[in-house]
């Protein structure tokens, strides 16, 4: 599909920055515990890192869990979980032919060394295995159920902390299994083993999601309200850089306008760009703090994956004409729109892969503002249409339309079917015998029975044979001129009276 214009989204977050006298120094050297409130617009249905994907619930559990690689910020893949990411160079990584004629890949995973659920529980091998039996089972109905049961043919292991995936094919990008997340195979599996098919409904992250043993970041959930709020606290079996922050709590206001409100009043401290205001409300909200708050508060740009752009239907009429597509592309000022009504913060994008991917390239073909070449464009393709114009032959009345607009017609097929209205005629059937006296010129006066109009006529023509099986002979006749402007339509009926003896003075009138 065509995508004349892309916009990559950038995420806008406001931070509050409290302003006030310094703390005496024993109050600065005090154990406060750090509380940070922040404002999200959604409540995750699910914390299980396998179910439903959610912007909610990856923003939390970004926190509390972690997946075995990830994409750091500069767009290169890494270790999350493992030591070193496989590859055919560092040896972690090999080819595998299967039995029927197949190639895949096995690759092999060291997992961190200390690594813990919170409840103390070592992270290892067997919490990815159960995790990929939970995602390949049919019944399962995970988020990601392909990947785990296409893509991965079979994980074996040679020691707790290491696993070897054997992908079912190659890929250039195989190292990188960013939603592979281990579950708790010690809390977890005794559940899923009893009811595959409900285990969506009985796991422990949605009937005990604070239990601990659930999580293994730098923070666990500690309590919750469901769709009100999900607090955070350090993992204390976590082994990594210890977190800044003593307590996270993630609050459901649903409104933009309640999230403002929030953060005005103290009652949180971060309104977050993933689930926050869109971009113009973050614009109109800064400008209300520059006027209202000076200098209390940070509002942070950052440029998101996902973009906004138009696709085109390229099978159906105007669109399948190239010089309209990019008649359409060089008519848009796409840097005006982005500093006019995003103040340049609303970058127009080259395609749909991020700048940051290894993937990008702006070899692409552009299409700059350009009017007098979007005309051209225009007119080139006006000046082809004038050929498939068809004209009908007189105006009237369409009775029956059988091609529609931009349709392909087939040669010879009928395209419509017009009456001429302008000069109606009268056809009438009348007794054979009377074909002796009836000739053109003859007067009558006809009474339509639609609508109980009378009018004068004149006949016209007489048909040339007696039709043997009804003895009867059309006669066609005309409204006389004084009379052409009666009510009347193709397909009335009525009863014609002639005139016999204006053609035979000895004929009774019939």
């Amino acid at each position: 599909m065509k995508k004349p214009t892309l916009r990559h989204i950038p995420l806008a977050g406001i931070l509050a920055i409290t302003l006030g006298a310094a703390a005496p120094a024993a109050a600065q050297t005090a154990q406060t515990p750090q509380h940070l409130n922040i404002g999200i617009s959604q409540y995750p249905s699910t914390l299980h890192p396998l179910f439903d994907a959610m912007v909610a619930k990856s923003v939390i559990l970004g926190a509390a869990q972690r997946p075995m690689t990830a994409h750091n910020a500069a767009w290169s893949g890494q270790c999350m979980i493992c030591t070193e990411l496989p590859s055919f160079e560092n040896g972690l990584a090999v080819r595998e032919n299967y039995t029927e004629g197949k190639t895949g890949i096995a690759a092999t995973y060291k997992i961190r060394p200390g690594l813990a659920w919170d409840d103390g529980t070592p992270l290892t091998a067997a919490d990815f295995i159960f995790a990929w039996q939970v995602g390949k089972h049919p019944q399962s109905g995970v988020s990601n159920g392909e990947f785990f049961a296409k893509d991965i043919r079979d994980i074996t292991t040679s020691a707790p902390d290491t696993l070897t995936i054997h992908f079912d094919k190659e890929k250039c990008s195989f190292a990188l299994i960013n939603d592979f997340h281990p579950l708790p195979a010690h809390l977890e599996k005794k559940i899923f083993d009893e009811d595959p098919a409900n285990y969506k409904n009985r796991t422990l992250y949605n009937t005990d999601p604070a239990h601990k043993g659930l999580y293994f970041g730098p923070y666990r959930i500690a309590r919750l309200q469901s769709g009100a709020f999900v607090t955070l606290e350090k993992n204390p079996h976590w082994t990594g850089a210890a977190p800044a922050i003593d307590f996270i709590t993630f609050k459901t206001i649903e409104t933009s306008a309640a999230l403002t409100a929030h953060l005005l009043s103290g009652a949180i401290d971060y309104i977050s760009g993933e689930l926050g205001l869109t971009l113009d409300q973050g614009l109109a909200f800064e400008k209300r703090l520059k006027t209202q708050r000076p200098g209390q508060y940070n509002v942070i740009y950052k440029s998101g994956l996902t973009y906004e752009h138009i696709d085109l239907p390229l099978d159906r009429a105007p669109f399948d004409d190239v010089r309209l597509r990019r008649a359409l592309m060089h008519g848009m000022n796409r840097a005006q729109i982005n500093s006019a009504v995003f103040e340049g913060r609303q970058p127009p994008a080259l395609g749909n892969i991020n700048p940051l991917d290894p993937a990008f390239t702006d070899d692409v073909t552009l299409y700059p503002h350009d009017p007098a070449k979007a005309a051209a464009l225009l007119d080139e393709r006006r000046g082809v249409l004038r050929y498939c114009v068809i004209s009908a032959p007189f105006d009237g009345v369409a009775t029956d339309v059988q091609a529609r607009a931009f349709a392909s017609i087939e040669a010879g097929k009928p395209l419509i079917s017009l009456i001429d209205d302008r000069t109606l005629r009268i056809e009438a059937l009348t007794p054979s015998h009377w074909a002796a006296w009836l000739r053109p010129g003859l007067p009558l006066r006809f009474t339509v029975d639609e609508t109980g109009e009378t009018f004068s006529a004149v006949v016209t023509g007489v048909d040339g044979r007696i039709d043997p099986g009804s003895q009867t002979v059309a006669v066609f006749a005309e409204p006389r001129r004084d009379a052409k402007s009666a009510p009347f339509m193709a397909g009335m009926t009525g009863s014609a009276v002639f005139d016999a003896a204006a053609a035979n003075p000895t004929a009774p009138t019939q």
